[in-house]
């Protein structure tokens, strides 16, 4: 298995390889050592937009250009990428 399959989700890798796909994607980051200013640097490096800390997960929210996401998993701070989709839930 590839790098890239081992930190991106399979709905995330699906979107990527679309030649559709948008500029930016929510996306749902997640970290080995939680949002450290080497994290926060990378974001910047690649213009990404943090959104949100996620303590419990050790990861942040962010809006990230596909090649951002690319990059991003091939470092050694992250864990793992996932779309960032809205949650709906049944009954009423």
């Amino acid at each position: 298995m590839s790098l890239r399959e081992e930190k991106l989700e399979p709905r995330l890798r699906t979107m990527l390889a679309d030649p559709g796909v948008p500029d930016s994607l929510p996306v749902i980051v997640q970290t080995f050592q939680g949002v450290s200013p080497q994290v926060m640097d990378l974001l910047k490096m690649f213009k990404g937009t943090y959104k949100e800390d996620l303590k419990i997960i050790k990861g942040f929210t962010a809006d990230l250009s596909p090649k951002a996401i690319e990059a991003l998993i091939l470092s050694d701070l992250i864990k793992a990428i996932s779309y960032d989709a809205q949650v709906s839930g049944f009954g009423g």
